[in-house]
């Protein structure tokens, strides 16, 4: 642990001015130092926020990461307690890094540059606020990294190249002689609304790579444009001559006893690939002794032809570092999640040693869980690999995937912030998500799919929309806190007045299922339900049908009016709308009437404008069954008879978010015991493949899967409730 977090931010009065540099650009870096004067002080505490990210050290002593993402003009402050001992002579050094994307993305909202700090100071039996003037601030533009970068992804910030000749060696201790450094600027961040941290902080700290697997010689010379656009597909592909069994044990044996590894001046480059043992997130970190070259870095999740593959949806994780005389270690300031950690080491003029190695991990600080007792070895490996995969996907906030979006989104964000709050008796994340969805409702009265999620045009799925309405009652059933609850139903009241507008006579939803104009502008508007059918994912199974009158949609459009009518009830909240005396069985009666044949008890995915029922899955009839509209001696039949006919090319089976649904509904209908055989079979997709240590997006392996996603870690909660 870097240090003690477990403290309560004081009440504060007033937050301090906010500073940048006087240029803003997108992928801007600053390095920043302050010297503080303090008199004699029994207790300190440092408050800090930033827009992007920001890096923090005090004195020596790397503190933390931050700050928790919120909706902007939201902004989180992280408080630390000051370590003893780095108040030297009355002075107290502060430096940190601070990141600004400056694009829109998915993992963060666009915001404006900036930072804010300030400190708390107990001396004599009392607090006191202590502002540090601007004037007292140094700031370094760049600091090594290179703005000029490709982006890593459509939904994450940059891929990082970073030049050791312009980053100031030991820019953060204390000594460092900053007097040629500019002197920040004061920004207008008026609009701003603070507020503490509202969840735990990180766990982090240094692990060693793992066991060198795999060595090759390859190019000393891989120029790419200045950008650095192409460089991770570069390192999939680029020509590698393997080195022999032999060579690579005695290199094994090297790093093992010495922790060094040496490539001559002129020499080829020297691959090397370690493998971390399981799936983590985290971020790579090296030094080595050079007076020029390159080294390129990534981590993968998985292996292809005998070496690591990064390379998926045109997502860049690579990044390259130049090397110069007496470097720094180097960390990059994005995270990324992996197994596998790459590193090529491509020589200049001189010898390139590498002598640190090792990957920063950071997580969710959740305790560790009690192992899975009673059950088979599978049950036992379900339950581990669904705890890992929640536990590295669990960050500041919750994540979809701690690779390729790194974002918070609600349908994901609502399941895994319940399945934290029961086993690990957390529910600060849910009801975060919960806060920051209802912050972040547009004028319209919809939700971004992607809570932080700054996009032109908005993304919209629909049915998320209606899920934060029923995870709103979930929180209430497992939190009793009316407080959060009462505060949200407003939002649920504009979002359902949304949908109420595009009802038909029928009061059932009718809206185009996908449409979707990218430029800015334009319009983002999807019936998601499940990847089946949308286009993101390819599966070999039949999709889900759409069209305008979607059972599934109908389904969360009554589970939400429920939800609200039980919460309103619940905390005495007064509607200023009709939704509390929704006539919710008229609105099931009709759902029968449109899409269920009762006599063959089948149920249609959607109704086609001739009045044609298309399509069977298992995840309308799931939500059917959970919203009543069919009722569970019904909900029984129909799921027996699809669950035995789900492989034979007419029905669209349950993909592992679908399962969050799909399960809930069969223990409606009294199949408990069917459940965990069934979670077994099709999770065992995964669990067949030994090097398997998270929960994948979906049960295929293909290149846009995601081998880390936690709405697919469903067994530990199911097991848990077992």
């Amino acid at each position: 642990m870097a240090n003690e977090r477990t403290i309560e931010p004081l009440p504060q009065e007033q937050c301090s001015q906010w500073l940048w540099a006087t240029e803003e650009y997108p992928n801007q870096t600053l390095l920043v130092r302050c010297l503080v004067d303090l008199d004699k002080a029994d207790d300190i505490r440092i408050n800090i926020s930033s827009c992007t990210r920001y890096i923090l050290w005090i004195g020596s002593k790397y503190i933390g990461q931050g700050p928790c993402p919120a909706p902007w003009p939201e902004c989180a402050v992280d408080t630390y307690k000051v370590p003893q001992g780095e108040i030297r002579h009355g002075i107290l050094p502060i430096s940190f890094i601070v990141h600004w994307y400056g694009v829109s993305t998915v993992s963060h909202p666009l915001g404006k540059p900036g930072w804010m700090i300030n400190l708390d100071v107990l001396s004599n039996g009392s607090w006191r606020k202590v502002e540090v003037k601007p004037e007292f601030f140094r700031v370094y533009q760049q600091g090594g990294w290179i703005a000029q970068a490709a982006r890593r992804s459509w939904a994450t910030g940059w891929m990082e190249n970073f030049d050791a000749n312009q980053h100031p060696h030991g820019w953060h201790k204390p000594e460092f002689d900053d007097s040629d450094w500019d002197i920040p600027a004061v920004v207008n961040r008026d609009e701003i609304n603070h507020f503490p941290r509202p969840t735990p902080y990180l766990k982090e700290w240094m692990q060693s790579p793992g066991k060198l697997v795999i060595a090759a010689r390859t190019s000393a010379d891989t120029s790419i444009g200045h950008e650095g656009a192409g460089l991770t597909k570069l390192l999939d592909e680029e020509p590698w001559d393997p080195l022999s069994e032999q060579e690579l044990g005695a290199l094994a044996n090297q790093w093992q006893s010495k922790n060094t590894i040496s490539v001559e001046g002129g020499e080829r480059g020297l691959a090397l690939c370690f493998d971390l043992g399981a799936a983590c997130s985290g971020h790579p970190e090296f030094q080595l002794e050079c007076s020029d070259g390159v080294v390129d870095c990534y981590g993968a999740e998985s292996l292809r032809d005998g070496r690591p593959w990064a390379f998926k949806g045109n997502a860049e994780y690579a990044n390259r570092w130049f090397g110069a005389p007496n470097a720094d270690a180097f960390r990059p300031i994005n995270y990324n999640g992996f197994r596998y950690l790459l590193v090529v080491l491509r020589p200049g003029s001189s010898t390139m040693t590498l002598r640190h190695l090792g990957v920063w991990r950071r997580q969710a600080d959740l305790p560790d869980l009690p192992k899975f007792s009673g059950g088979d070895d599978n049950q036992k490996r379900l339950w581990e690999i669904s705890l890992q995969t929640l536990r590295i996907s669990t960050q500041e906030t919750l994540v979809d995937c701690p690779t390729r979006e790194q974002g918070l989104y609600i349908g994901d964000g609502i399941w895994n912030g319940l399945w934290l709050a029961k086993l690990w008796n957390e529910p600060s994340y849910l009801a975060y998500t919960l806060e920051a969805i209802a912050k972040s409702q547009h004028s319209n009265g919809l939700f971004t799919s992607a809570i932080f999620a700054s996009m032109d045009p908005p993304q919209y799925l629909l049915d998320y929309c209606l899920a934060f309405i029923w995870g709103i009652d979930i929180y209430r059933n497992i939190s009793g806190d009316h407080t959060l609850v009462k505060r949200l139903l407003p939002a649920v009241e504009k979002a359902l007045s949304w949908f109420n507008e595009h009802t038909n006579e029928q009061q059932l939803i009718s809206v185009d299922p996908i449409r979707i104009d990218q430029k800015p502008g334009g319009e983002f508007q999807v019936v998601f339900l499940d990847h089946p059918g949308v286009g993101w994912h390819h599966f070999p199974h039949p999709d889900i049908e759409r069209d305008k009158l979607q059972l599934g949609l109908q389904a969360f459009w009554i589970i939400a009016i429920d939800a609200f009518q039980k919460s309103s009830n619940a905390v005495a909240y007064k509607p200023t709308t009709s939704f509390k005396t929704f006539d919710i069985d008229q609105l099931r009666q009709s759902c029968r009437e449109t899409f269920f044949d009762e006599q063959n008890l089948h149920i249609a995915d959607c109704v086609n404008t001739n009045g044609d029922r298309r399509g069977q899955s298992e995840l309308s009839a799931a939500l059917a069954i959970l919203s009543g509209i069919v009722s569970p001696e019904e909900g029984r039949v129909m799921l027996q008879q699809m669950l035995a006919e789900r492989h034979d090319g007419t029905i669209s089976p349950s993909t592992p978010y679908s399962w969050i649904y799909l399960s809930q509904a069969m223990e409606r209908c009294g199949m408990q015991s069917e459940i965990l055989p069934l979670v077994a079979k099709d999770w065992g997709a995964m669990t067949r493949y030994p090097w398997t240590s998270t929960c994948w997006e979906t049960f295929e392996y293909r290149e846009e899967t995601s081998l880390c996603h936690p709405w697919s870690a469903l067994p530990a909660w199911l097991l848990s409730e077992r």
